[in-house]
């Protein structure tokens, strides 16, 4: 399917606990593919990271109020669709979305509090959206790549 598709992206079953996780995911998607950021990802960003016979997963984190980018990032790190270890994960993207009063910088902070939890010297693609409807609350959305052999050996894992 991986080499066939413009991008895959994978998730643990859907459960009634996580539909509201899923659904996230799949509005961050669109989102990344159909708006024009600051710091702009399209298509062919996440045909970097999830095709070409790779495979990605999404996790999505928000947060509002003091320590916002913190929160939203460990959230998106460990959002239950994002269910695998991130230590050897080489390729990934950070879009951050955010009101008027989001700055690039807290764009860039997340791509780095990401970059110390996956591999040394990962390719990390990100980007930037601000927009008055997400008003104080920012979000961070984290896709990574994952080849055939990792999305694999994450499945036999789990069962």
């Amino acid at each position: 399917l991986g080499v066939c598709a413009d991008a895959v992206i994978i998730t643990p079953p859907v459960e009634e606990g996580n539909i509201s996780e899923f659904a996230s995911i799949v509005k961050a998607l669109h989102h990344m593919i159909h708006f024009t950021g600051t710091v702009n990802i399209d298509l062919a960003d996440i045909r970097n990271i999830a095709g070409f016979g790779n495979i990605g997963m999404m996790g999505v984190g928000s947060a509002a109020g003091r320590e916002r980018l913190r929160k939203a990032t460990r959230r998106a790190i460990s959002n239950p669709m994002l269910d695998i270890d991130l230590s050897g994960i080489e390729r990934a993207i950070v879009s951050v979305y955010g009101g008027e009063d989001m700055t690039i910088g807290e764009a860039e902070s997340a791509s780095y509090y990401i970059s110390k939890r996956i591999k040394e010297g990962a390719k990390i693609i990100w980007g930037a959206y601000v927009s008055p409807r997400f008003n104080n609350n920012l979000y961070v959305v984290l896709l990574v790549g994952l080849t055939p052999n990792q999305a694999l050996l994450h499945h036999y894992a789990e069962t």
